[in-house]
């Protein structure tokens, strides 16, 4: 209960509750519990002997007991079980309680549910945060509280590990409200200092380096497969102290080989046994785990369409929010690269008999999934979207269903021109490729139809792009398509792209000229 009013505040740091230092007070006396130290049976005489001393918490957490009479020596103190005096043991021959994680039994599993329980609250708390870290013998009693604790006690260990690594969400004040309620008088949460992004970032470091991702994979792998009905609030505490930890860029190794990977698929399997809808944020994070997953190789790629993922990212592909059908469009251009995919988009080239994609009957339904590739490519408000779509394009136009199924679209000239001619060398390069495979794999009247309309000029100046001079600057519109990059890198790379875009210019011209259809003027 004194735990819960010191939490009455919540992570707001200008409410008090209690007194200042009380709550360090409360964590000191969950500690005790929790680690297992315990307070020898009184005498009577003592007991009667101190029915009016003050009694209070010393800096150690220990309950101490002072008589109104000044002589020190009748200071009764609670004494706690340390490694140097011996160890009570109870009739099982198991240890009372330990000094470190490693001694500790939780003999006393219920004192122990409570103590954590008591933390749970106070944990909102910064100071106490702040001290909980700073105690390795408490960190390590959380940590191995978290392998043996029941599932009445899981939820409270939970919300101690959320409460530690900060994995809620903060809420963001936008500044015109926080300017109408100084306007107002009224009440504004002010943030701890312990909770700036430096303090946060260093508790999850020390707790993901004591051990946070092997405690944590198993105890989400015993209530996962242990717990009877579901439990989404549980869920989505350790997913949020998964996600939490995985900012850390350096510590997502660690987190790996504490399996955490594995505890996710196990939370994800649950989560869509008893919730099967998605929001907006799911669904992209989703398609950005299979573009991942799409990238690695066939055998993943395989995987998808054997799970009849195609038709859940064709309907994201037709998605209103631009995001969602990025991500969708980003998905189909890395599974662009299995010829399975192309057979499913309306390619002809059959597949080989070792292909696995070929025990997939329902590949050859027909799809317009061609032309809103390309009707995206046009969509140059969005160079992400554009870039994604003429890549999948690029990499399917090598089969000649896929090239019918480009140049019936109405306006597929005009979009391969301006991609053609965009100040990106990316979109330079998909275009030239395109084009490249339009020639070496189309039929003979399309390489003459390029030969008679202004395509062939296209062709001609894009061979004779010159190199990127490493002196000119990147331009604004170009940086979204590399984040992260530096303005060397990316000039690194449009250099990379500007000499493929010459080379698969010079290819479509050489071919034209082994048709018959252009001859080179000598000099």
């Amino acid at each position: 209960a004194l735990c819960k009013l010191g939490a009455a505040g919540g992570t707001d740091a200008s409410v008090k509750s209690l007194t200042e230092g009380s709550n360090l007070l409360l964590l000191k006396a969950c500690r005790r519990l929790l680690l297992g130290k315990r307070q020898p049976d009184p005498d009577v005489d003592d007991i009667s002997a101190n029915k009016s001393a003050d009694v209070h918490f010393n800096s150690e957490g220990e309950v101490v007991v002072d008589e109104n009479d000044d002589d020190d020596d009748d200071e009764i103190r609670i004494e706690d079980v340390s490694a140097s005096q011996p160890v009570e043991k109870k009739k099982d021959n198991k240890p009372v309680n330990g000094s470190t994680a490693s001694t500790i039994h939780f003999d006393d599993l219920d004192s122990a549910h409570w103590a954590v329980e008591g933390m749970a609250y106070i944990t909102m708390n910064a100071d106490v945060k702040e001290e909980i870290i700073n105690d390795g013998h408490l960190v390590s009693a959380l940590l191995r509280f978290a392998e043996h604790c029941q599932k009445d006690s899981s939820f409270a260990l939970c919300s101690v590990l959320a409460h530690l690594t900060n994995s809620f969400e903060r809420q963001q004040i936008e500044p015109e409200i926080l300017e109408l309620a100084k306007f107002s008088k009224q009440h504004i949460p002010e943030d701890h200092p312990y909770d700036s992004d430096a303090y946060i970032q260093e508790r999850r470091q020390k707790l993901i380096n004591m051990g946070l991702a092997s405690s944590l994979y198993q105890l989400t792998m015993r209530i996962a497969t242990a717990l009877v009905g579901t439990n989404q609030g549980l869920f989505e505490l350790i997913s949020r102290i998964y996600l939490a930890c995985s900012e850390l860029v350096e510590c997502r190794g660690k987190l790996v080989q504490g399996g955490s990977g594995k505890a996710l698929l196990k939370l994800s399997k649950s989560a869509l046994n008893t919730d099967t809808d998605c929001n907006a944020l799911q669904n992209f994070e989703g398609l950005l785990a299979l573009t991942n997953l799409a990238s690695l190789g066939d055998t993943h790629r395989y995987r998808i369409m054997a799970e009849h993922g195609l038709p859940l990212i064709d309907h994201c592909l037709f998605e209103d929010h631009p995001m969602i059908r990025r991500a969708a469009t980003e998905c189909v251009a890395n599974l662009a690269q299995s010829h399975g995919f192309v057979i499913s988009s309306g390619g002809t080239i059959p597949l080989d008999d070792t292909d696995l994609a070929k025990k997939l009957s329902y590949l050859t339904c027909p799809t317009e999934r061609v032309k809103l590739l390309v009707l995206y490519c046009g969509e140059l408000d969005d160079l992400l979207l554009v870039r994604a779509a003429s890549g999948a394009l690029a990499s399917m136009s090598y089969d000649p269903g896929i090239i019918r199924k480009i140049t019936n679209v109405s306006s597929w000239f005009e979009i391969i021109q301006t991609l053609a001619g965009h100040f990106s060398c990316a979109l330079q390069h998909r275009a030239a490729h395109i084009l490249q495979n339009f020639v070496l794999h189309g039929e003979r009247s399309l390489g003459e139809y390029f030969c008679k309309s202004n395509m062939f000029e296209v062709l001609l100046s894009l061979s004779l792009l010159p190199d990127i001079d490493p002196a000119d600057q990147v331009l604004p519109d170009v940086k979204p398509l590399y984040p992260g990059c530096s303005d060397g890198r990316i000039r690194e790379l449009e250099q990379k792209d500007r000499e493929s875009t010459r080379e698969c210019s010079k290819k479509a011209l050489e071919r034209l000229k082994e048709h018959g259809l252009v001859q080179k003027i000598p000099n």
